[in-house]
């Protein structure tokens, strides 16, 4: 596409008018911003803040972490559990997924959501019942 009739950059001075050069002493400045002072100190950066503060907010887990890890953690008992049901089915079961179903259902505390608790005491109960057939409890 072809653009026509924008004119000419070319511009008209009026007579009077300055050529452009600075009179002696003079600088170029923008309208509308101040005059700024050639001999002002640098100004340095603020200093910092105890780093310990900020590593120990790096280390305090949220709510949505603890959330995270009790899901994953019931993920696991349930795909153990799978895994038992399908060496059920192929004629035998192997001692390390007991123990393992074992080492996930002991020792996990709340998740800090009364509902997900709820799902995985529901899941630890299974897994319990699992292991006292086996008379692993």
């Amino acid at each position: 596409m072809r653009i026509n009739g924008l004119g000419s950059p070319k511009t008209v001075r009026r007579s009077g008018e300055a050529t452009g050069k600075p009179a002696a002493g003079q600088s170029f400045q923008p309208a509308g911003v101040a005059a700024t002072r050639q001999n002002s100190l640098p100004v340095g950066a603020a200093p910092l803040q105890s780093i310990g503060a900020l590593l120990a907010l790096q280390s305090v887990d949220d709510a949505l972490t603890g959330r995270r890890r009790a899901i994953k953690r019931g993920n696991d008992v349930l795909d153990t559990l799978d895994d038992l049901k399908l060496d059920l089915l192929t004629g035998g079961i192997e001692p390390a997924k007991l123990r393992r179903l074992l080492v996930l259902i002991e020792g996990q505390g709340p998740s800090g959501d009364e509902t997900l608790d709820a799902v995985l005491a529901d899941i630890d109960l299974r897994a319990k019942v699992e292991l006292a057939k086996r008379d692993m409890i």
